[in-house]
């Protein structure tokens, strides 16, 4: 009858079980953290994007990570020593690895050192306020690390001022590398 249908189907849980799709139960805990991370991310986008009290304004908060970004983090890792140091050599494997290393992390400090130049250009009128300068801009505000650097650097969860001195601690052991030799292994 439609009133044994409409109790079994009462009786239903409102959320299924993963199981019923054929899904280990670690896909109900990734799609929470999914939810989660799509939620913040939605609350983060609201946030205004003009000061209207005492604090500082958004503006001086990009300009300040950008400027300090700028001080704490070199323009480049010279190549020329490392190849002449380290020529690559099939005997010498780890030479290799330093020199790709090198390249990966000149390119992510190249494109970090051209964002935070045109960002603070932008903010002073000088250039106009790309959508990536933009986004670049609400990131450093959002103290999240920029997609852009994401793409040509390393993948990493952290907020931007973690990601800011894991990358300190990753150029230090480099250029240890390149000054003291082969790491310990």
């Amino acid at each position: 009858t439609q009133a044994d249908i409409l109790e079994h189907l009462k009786a239903l849980p409102i959320v299924p079980s993963p199981e019923i799709f054929g899904l280990h139960d670690n896909a109900d805990i990734t799609s929470a953290q999914n939810e989660t991370a799509s939620l913040f991310a939605s609350i983060i986008e609201l946030q205004p994007r003009s000061s209207t009290g005492g604090g500082k304004s958004r503006e001086d908060t990009i300009a300040d990570w950008a400027n300090d970004l700028k001080k704490r983090i070199p323009t480049n890792i010279p190549m020329d020593t490392v190849q002449k140091k380290y020529p690559t050599m099939y005997e010498e494997s780890m030479n290799t690895v330093l020199t790709q290393e090198v390249i990966r992390y000149n390119t992510l400090l190249q494109t970090m050192a051209g964002g935070l130049t045109d960002i603070l250009k932008a903010l002073k009128g000088l250039v106009v306020m790309s959508d990536v300068l933009d986004a670049l801009g609400t990131s450093l505000f959002n103290n999240q690390a920029p997609e852009a650097w994401m793409k040509v650097g390393y993948p990493s969860l952290m907020p931007l001022a973690s990601w800011a001195v894991d990358l300190e601690l990753r150029l230090t052991f480099i250029n240890n590398w390149i000054d003291g030799g082969h790491p310990a292994v």
